[in-house]
């Protein structure tokens, strides 16, 4: 499995390389799994402008079916949101099941 971990906010230049590179995998069937963590969950919220660097992030449910993305929830209780501000569905997930797929990825990418 393929990990991508997301970490810089919605306008560092990594964010749209990593969410590129994730479309580019899921669309060769490649298994992956997708995390955001701390300033990331930026990435993830709906945009406020019609500015939106990151529009392509709704093909991965809507095209795809890809439903692998998950936020630790630490950094989702910090950032004081609901998942309903968020533009795909995404799990919450604690720092066990974080460990869990970290064990299981063979490769990771951190973006």
């Amino acid at each position: 499995m393929l990990m991508f971990h997301f970490t810089k906010p919605a306008n560092h230049a990594s964010a749209r390389q990593g969410l590129d590179m994730l479309l580019m995998a899921v669309s060769l069937d490649q298994p992956c799994c997708a995390l955001y963590s701390g300033e990331a969950l930026e990435q993830l919220l709906k945009p406020l402008s019609s500015f939106d660097p990151l529009k392509k992030i709704g093909m991965l449910d809507a095209v795809f079916d890809f439903a692998d993305i998950y936020v630790d929830s630490a950094s989702f209780t910090a950032m004081n949101v609901s998942v309903d501000n968020f533009r795909v569905p995404v799990k919450v997930i604690d720092s066990a099941e974080i460990d869990r797929l970290n064990s299981q990825a063979k490769h990771k990418l951190l973006f």
